[in-house]
C-alpha cells in the first residue's frame, strides 16, 4: 500500500465511494506524490464514469482555475470539489467534458460526449479522448497532433503503406483544431481481440514493410533506442518503488540486470508503439494505426514492443503466440534485453489500471523481465578472494544483499540486485583463510570484496563476545553465525529475532520428542542470541560407513512417520504455493547475479514453480522443511534433529524429497556410495507409501528439490559443476519416469552405479 494519503484514498473504492456518493473504482492513475494524482472513474462493470484528480499544496490553484474554466464554459455543475485540509489538498471529479486539461480542447472542437450518435471509445484523463461518431473516430488530445500526423500519413501512404489519413472536422461536424483529428472508422477489429496465425503473418509483413522505408521520404522523426527504452523502464520501476514498494524489488532486479549500452540493428523507421491492437483487420486489409510514437531508430524496439504488450495484456501465463508475425517479418530472434526492457517500461500497467491480482501480475511480469535480461556469460563466484593480503577459500556462499538496498555493508538480504558486472550485485562467501580462520564477507560481481574480521559483524554485534572463548563453525555475514562454546551451541541472528527462533525451536523440540527423536534444548535467549544445549552424537553425513547405517535409518523411518501422525495445528502451514514461491525466489537470486547464465535451469525453475502451483490443496502434516543429512545426528542409539525453527505445516512430500534427493548428491560428490545413497532413498520411500504420498505429489517434490539445489550450488564454486552434472542426469531420469508410480518405485530400488538397471 502506498504511504501518500490522498493516493491511498484513491486506491480504496470504498471510502471512494463514500465521498463520492455513488459505487465506482479507479483505473489509468497516473501519480504525482506531493502535487496530483489522476485517475478515471469506473463503474462497478467498468464502464467509464469519468475522472478524479487530488491536487495538493500549492498545485490546489489548478483547481481554482479549472472550477472558473467549467463556469465560463456552462460545465460547473459537472464539476465537484471536495476539500481535504487534514493533507492540504483537494478532491476533485467529473464527468469526461470537465476534464481539467481537455474540457478546452472538448469545447472548441466542438465535440459533446453525450449526442446521440457519440461513443466514447478510449478516455485517459489530461491526456486523450477518442470516440466514435457515425463513420469517423475523433481524438482529442492536450498535445497539438493534427497537423504532425496528416503529413506523417500522407507520407506514409504515398509510400504504398497501409495506414489511415485524416478527413476534415467538417464532415463530422466539429470544428478544426491543432488538438483535434478526425479519422475513418474502419468496421473490424484489431488483431490483439482476435486473429488468425495469416493475419499475424500480414502484420509481420507491413511491419517490414515500415522498416524498408527510406526516412529521408518522410517528415523529420525523433530518434529513439536503447537509452531511451532503458530510460522508460526506469521510470516505471521509479514509480513502482514509491506507489507499490512491495512488488517493486523484482523488478529493481530486473532493471539493474539491464546492460547500459546495447548496440541494435541498423535505424530504420519505427511505428515506436508497435503491438497487436495497432493492427486493425477491416474487410479486406489490414490497417497499421497510431502511428503518433513514430520514430526512426533499431528494428528490435518495435519487435520487442509487440512481444512485451503481448505479456501484459495476458490474462493467465499464456500470451498470444507471436510466431507468425516473427515469420512474417521475415524472422529475427530479439535479444531478451530488448524484450525486458520493453516489458519492464510497461511494469507499471498492472497497477495503474487497479484490476483484481495486479500484485502477482506485477511480480510475475518482473521475473520474467529478469530471466530476459540474463546475460551470456554470466558470473561465478570465485574458489578464492583475497582482501588486503587475507587469502579465503570459498566454501559456501549466498546470495547478498543489493547495494541499491543497503549500502556497501555486507549481508544479504532476501536477493541480490543487479546482473552480472553490476556493482549493485552481490553474494555473502565463507570459507577459511590460511591461518584456518573463519571468515565471512560480500563479494560483488565487479571483484570488489568486503572482507570481515575473524567473528565479527557490524549487523551481528553480538557474535564478538559470544565467540570469544568459543569456536565459530558457520557465519553468513549479516544474518547469522553459530558459535560453539563450553556451555553449548549459541545461534546468532539479527536484531529482534532472537525470541522468535527460541519460541519456534521450543515448539519443534516438543513435537519431535513425540516420535521418539532428540532435540537440542533452549538455555536462554536474547533478542539476537540464541543458546541451546549440547546434543551427543556424529553428524549422520559421515556415518554412511558405519554398519549400523542401514538401523540408523529403519530407526529414522519410523520416527518420521510417526512425526507425521502428530497434530500441530499451531504451526505456520506450508502449501505447495509456498514452494513454487521459494523456487521464484532462488531463480531470481540466482539471475539476479548470473550465476546460472547459459543454463536450461532458469526456465526449469519457472515451470517447476508453475506445476507446483497448479496442485489442488492437500492434507498438511509436521515438516521440518530443510531435512537433510546435515540436520541429523547418531550417538549409536538415538537420532537426534537440528534447526528446528523451520518446522511447520506441509505436505507429506517435502521433507522425503528432499532427503531423497540429498541422498543422490550425497553419492555424486563422493561422500556416500551407492549401496549408502540407496539405503537412505528406500527409507524415504518405505515413509511415503505409509503416508499415502500421491505418486503426482511425490515427483512435484522432487523436481523441486533437484531445481532449487541447483541454485543453491550455483552460488558455490566447490561444487557447482558437480552440481549441474548430476542434476542433468536426473532432471533427465525424472521426464522420462513420469509422474506414475514407478518413480516411487525407481527410487526405492535404486542400483549401485555401474549395476544393471542403474539409472544414467
Amino acid at each position: 500500500m502506498a504511504e501518500d494519503p490522498t493516493l491511498e484514498l484513491l486506491l480504496d473504492p470504498q471510502r471512494l465511494s463514500a465521498l463520492l456518493r455513488t459505487p465506482v473504482r479507479v483505473a489509468h492513475l497516473r501519480p504525482k506524490p506531493g502535487v496530483r494524482h489522476t485517475a478515471v472513474l469506473l463503474t462497478p462493470d467498468g464502464a467509464v464514469q469519468g475522472w478524479a484528480q487530488v491536487l495538493v499544496g500549492e498545485a490546489r490553484v489548478k483547481g481554482a482555475k479549472a472550477r472558473a474554466r467549467a463556469e465560463e464554459l456552462g460545465l460547473d455543475r459537472q464539476l465537484s470539489t471536495l476539500p481535504l485540509p487534514q493533507w492540504d489538498a483537494d478532491l476533485l471529479w467529473g464527468g469526461v467534458a470537465t476534464d481539467l486539461d481537455l474540457m478546452t480542447p472538448l469545447a472548441r472542437a466542438g465535440l459533446d460526449l453525450n449526442g446521440p450518435d457519440v461513443t466514447l471509445l478510449r478516455y485517459n484523463p489530461s491526456r486523450r479522448v477518442v470516440a466514435r461518431i457515425g463513420g469517423h473516430v475523433v481524438r482529442v488530445t492536450v498535445d497539438r497532433h493534427r497537423r504532425s500526423l496528416r503529413a506523417l500519413g500522407a507520407a506514409l501512404a504515398e509510400q504504398g503503406m497501409p495506414v489511415l489519413t485524416q478527413v476534415p472536422a467538417e464532415r463530422v461536424g466539429l470544428t478544426s483544431t491543432s488538438r483535434l483529428s478526425v479519422w475513418p472508422w474502419v468496421e473490424g477489429h484489431d488483431l490483439a481481440q482476435a486473429h488468425t496465425d495469416e493475419q499475424l503473418a500480414e502484420a509481420g509483413g507491413l511491419l517490414a514493410r515500415l522498416h524498408g522505408l527510406d526516412p529521408t521520404r518522410l517528415p523529420e522523426l525523433p530518434r529513439r533506442g536503447w537509452s531511451e527504452v532503458r530510460q522508460a523502464a526506469g521510470r516505471a520501476m521509479d514509480l513502482l518503488e514509491r506507489v507499490a514498494p512491495d512488488q517493486a524489488y523484482p523488478v529493481r532486479l530486473a532493471w539493474e540486470s539491464l546492460p547500459a549500452d546495447l548496440a541494435g540493428s541498423a535505424p530504420v523507421v519505427l511505428h515506436g508503439d508497435f503491438s497487436l491492437d495497432q493492427c486493425l483487420a477491416g474487410e479486406r486489409r489490414l490497417w497499421l494505426t497510431d502511428l503518433d510514437r513514430a520514430c526512426v531508430g533499431p528494428p528490435e524496439l518495435d519487435l520487442a514492443s509487440a512481444q512485451a504488450a503481448t505479456l501484459v495484456d495476458a490474462e493467465e501465463e499464456d500470451p498470444a503466440d507471436l510466431t507468425a508475425l516473427v515469420e512474417g517479418y521475415g524472422g529475427a530472434a530479439v535479444p531478451g534485453p530488448w524484450v525486458a526492457a520493453a516489458l519492464l517500461s510497461r511494469i507499471s500497467e498492472p497497477w495503474r489500471g487497479q484490476r483484481p491480482g495486479w500484485q502477482a501480475r506485477t511480480t510475475r511480469l518482473a521475473r520474467l523481465a529478469l530471466e530476459l535480461a540474463d546475460r551470456t556469460p554470466g558470473w561465478q563466484v570465485p574458489a578464492a578472494v583475497e582482501d588486503h593480503g587475507t587469502r579465503v577459500r570459498v566454501e559456501r556462499a549466498w546470495p547478498g544483499g543489493s547495494a541499491q538496498r543497503g549500502g556497501a555493508a555486507p549481508g544479504g538480504g532476501s536477493g541480490s540486485g543487479g546482473g552480472a558486472g553490476s556493482t549493485g550485485a552481490s553474494v555473502a562467501v565463507e570459507g577459511h583463510d590460511d591461518a584456518g580462520l573463519l571468515r565471512a564477507g560480500t563479494l560483488r560481481t565487479d571483484g570488489t570484496l568486503h572482507l570481515l574480521p575473524h567473528a565479527e559483524d557490524p549487523r551481528l554485534p553480538s557474535l564478538a563476545a559470544v565467540a570469544r572463548g568459543g569456536s565459530l563453525l558457520v557465519h553468513r555475514a549479516g544474518r547469522r553465525a553459530v558459535v560453539r562454546r563450553p556451555d553449548g551451541y549459541v545461534k546468532v541472528v539479527r536484531a529482534g529475532r532472537g525470541p522468535a527462533v527460541a519460541q519456534a525451536s521450543r515448539t519443534g523440540a516438543g513435537l519431535v520428542e513425540q516420535a521418539g527423536l532428540l532435540a537440542a534444548a533452549v538455555l536462554d535467549e536474547g533478542e539476537d542470541t540464541v543458546r541451546f544445549a549440547a546434543l551427543p552424537g556424529t553428524p549422520v553425513q559421515r556415518l554412511s560407513a558405519d554398519g549400523a547405517w542401514p538401523t540408523l535409518w529403519d530407526g529414522w523411518a519410523q520416527a518420521w512417520s510417526q512425526l507425521q501422525r502428530l497434530e500441530a495445528p499451531g504451526l505456520p502451514a506450508h502449501t505447495a504455493v509456498d514452494e513454487a514461491e521459494v523456487l521464484h525466489t532462488w531463480r531470481d537470486r540466482a539471475l539476479g547475479v548470473g550465476v546460472l547464465a547459459g543454463t536450461p535451469w532458469a526456465e526449469r525453475l519457472t515451470r517447476t514453480a508453475a506445476e507446483l502451483q497448479a496442485l489442488p490443496p492437500t492434507r498438511l502434516v509436521p515438516t521440518h522443511r530443510d531435512l537433510h543429512d546435515g540436520q541429523l545426528l547418531w550417538d549409536g542409539q538415538h537420532l537426534a534433529v537440528l534447526d528446528l525453527d523451520t518446522l511447520c505445516r506441509a505436505e507429506p512430500a517435502l521433507d522425503l524429497a528432499n532427503l531423497a534427493v540429498h541422498a543422490g548428491l550425497r553419492e555424486a560428490q563422493g561422500a556416500w556410495s551407492p549401496t549408502s545413497a540407496q539405503v537412505v532413498a528406500e527409507a524415504t520411500v518405505r515413509v511415503a507409501v505409509a503416508a499415502e504420498v500421491d505418486p503426482q505429489r511425490w515427483a512435484q517434490a522432487y523436481r523441486a528439490t533437484v531445481a532449487r539445489l541447483v541454485a543453491v550450488y550455483a552460488f558455490r564454486p566447490r561444487w557447482r559443476d558437480t552440481v549441474l552434472s548430476w542434476a542433468q542426469d536426473e532432471w533427465a531420469w525424472l521426464e522420462a519416469a513420469g509422474t506414475d508410480e514407478s518413480l516411487l518405485i525407481r527410487v526405492s530400488q535404486r542400483s549401485p552405479q555401474g549395476e544393471a538397471g542403474s539409472r544414467p
